[in-house]
């Protein structure tokens, strides 16, 4: 994680590869720019 927001086309391009990726179950990219500082704090902690 670092400390710069990814690029719109970045973010997207993360996007379209999980979906094509056929891993069996779902994830979610989380824009911690965009996010409250309290779930921040958590994704910071346990998210490595």
């Amino acid at each position: 994680m670092g400390e710069e927001p990814l690029p719109p086309h970045t973010h997207s391009a993360f996007d379209e590869e999980f979906v094509d990726s056929g891993l069996p179950f779902s994830v979610d990219i989380v824009r911690l720019a965009k996010v409250k500082d309290s779930f921040s704090v958590i994704i910071r902690k346990y998210g490595q």
